[in-house]
């Protein structure tokens, strides 16, 4: 205990404190979220449709599906996300992230396990968060990224569709993005991809021919190119162009990866 201290003494010290000095302090208050950066973000391609799930043990994705529903992944942005020493302290401040974002008191944070011997030297990276309200999960996933001084991290649904990123074509000598496209979009559609798509159609039952058909035509005409612009040494341009499609028409693993394994492997070259 200390003497008492007169009144303005008191108050200066809660000035200095930072403590509530007036009546609009209330109205005042510093919204806890303004900390996260507002964005808009890049969006994030993955290579292939499980990938949020790479190096994760198989029985841990059951044990997580059994867990209560309103479920989300996390991924940190952070060296540290692939330590897995470092694990229990992203946990932590994942765990204080969420709860401020989503002023949740129930939600629960799962650290991933990585899959057992042989040990491969690479480590999962997706954090499950669970207990979550519909509202909740919608909020998480709308900003898709949320960056704090504290910690970065995205956000992804339990069970991702398959990605629009397809493939990327290196060593054209154009920056011409139409040109690119137009290109492709022979190459997508001419008889020997189409005679491929007519096979994957026709290995279906018959009642879902027809729809497949028309899905997979979407897919193709959904065709998109954007060109990231590289430059190597000697500040020489090697664009770099990225190619996309509605990925999350197709409901099926395989097929995605067998077209996407298609239309990555052709000849992509600018006619003269």
């Amino acid at each position: 205990m200390t003497q008492l201290k007169s009144v303005k003494n008191r108050l200066l010290d809660a000035k200095e404190r930072g403590g509530p000095l007036d009546d609009n302090y209330s109205l005042t208050t510093r919204n806890p979220l303004s900390k996260y950066t507002k964005g808009p973000f890049p969006p994030i391609h993955y290579a292939h449709p499980t990938a949020v799930f790479d190096h994760l043990d198989v029985n841990t994705v059951g044990e997580w599906e059994d867990l209560p529903n309103g479920k989300t992944l996390a991924q940190p942005f952070s060296p540290d996300a692939r330590n897995l020493n470092q694990h229990p302290h992203l946990k932590s401040l994942l765990f204080a992230a969420i709860v401020e974002i989503t002023n949740s008191h129930d939600v629960s944070i799962c650290t991933p396990k990585a899959k057992p011997n042989p040990y491969t030297g690479k480590t999962p990276f997706s954090f499950l968060i669970y207990n979550l309200t519909e509202m909740q999960i919608k909020t998480l996933l709308e900003k898709r990224i949320w960056s704090s001084p504290a910690i970065t991290f995205s956000t992804s649904t339990i069970n991702p569709s398959c990605p629009e990123y397809l493939f990327s074509i290196k060593g054209l000598t154009t920056i011409d993005n139409n040109r690119v496209h137009d290109m492709v979009k022979e190459v997508w559609h001419n008889q020997t991809s189409i005679s491929f798509l007519q096979q994957i159609c026709e290995s279906l039952p018959e009642n879902m021919k027809e729809q497949a058909n028309h899905t997979l035509q979407c897919f193709v005409n959904s065709l998109k190119v954007s060109r990231l612009d590289i430059k190597l040494r000697g500040n020489t341009i090697a664009p770099v162009f990225h190619v996309y499609a509605n990925g999350p028409l197709i409901n099926d693993d395989n097929t995605w990866s067998k077209i996407r394994t298609f239309l990555a492997t052709h000849t992509y070259a600018i006619q003269a």
